[in-house]
């Protein structure tokens, strides 16, 4: 089955749709799904989608392993809120910034619900977005070492999953992850990602 914009807003928009059971196999052992305290950051990331070969692939980011939050981890385009912005802006911003995709490329489908990032304090907010054809990137050597290109079907079932121990930044602890060649993509990424591609196959099967 060819998978097109209106089935990814359909699986943004799930009638009663619990992530709760999608999302805690892929939370490192150190954390929760709890709300931020009331002290904490806003960011936002977008996961862009687009068609190929009658699938559809996302997009991710290996961040330089110099970069001061997330170094060399796998990761959506995406960062803090910047004043006077709404959240799906920063995520499009964000983009442009980081890969060279412009907002006239991308319609944006839907959001799922933030995660909080205790190490970095960050509260994210995960934005869906759509382009037609596979996109142009222009990365920005600053903030990407490598685009990753994945058929969301990658995230699903259980053969490329692992856990071993990780420093997450404030401690070593059983981490869940993704594999994807010679990555590992875990955190707030692999919860993310897990939601999205379950989402998706509810509707496309």
């Amino acid at each position: 089955m060819s998978i097109n914009q209106t089935h990814l807003e359909q699986a943004l928009h799930l009638p009663d749709f619990d992530p709760t059971p999608v999302r805690l196999p892929m939370v490192p052992a150190d954390r929760s799904l709890a709300p931020p305290p009331k002290e904490h950051r806003v960011g936002a990331v977008l996961a862009l989608f687009y068609p190929i070969n009658g699938s559809v692939n996302t997009i991710l980011l290996e961040r330089p392993r110099n970069m001061r939050n997330h170094p060399g981890q796998i990761a959506f385009p995406g960062g803090r809120q910047d004043e006077g912005e709404t959240l799906e802006q920063t995520a499009v911003r964000e983009t442009w910034e980081e890969i060279g995709v412009g907002s006239e490329k991308i319609t944006i489908v839907g959001r799922i619900d933030p995660l909080y990032i205790p190490p970095s304090k960050f509260y994210v907010h995960c934005f869906a977005g759509w382009t037609a054809e596979r996109p142009e990137y222009t990365p920005s050597e600053a903030e990407v070492a490598q685009i990753l290109e994945i058929d969301y079907a990658h995230f699903l079932g259980e053969e490329n999953r692992g856990r071993e121990p990780i420093d997450v930044g404030v401690g070593v602890f059983s981490v869940p992850f993704f594999t994807y060649k010679e990555h590992k993509i875990w955190g707030a990424t692999s919860t993310m990602l897990a939601e999205l591609a379950h989402r998706i196959h509810l509707i496309v099967g």
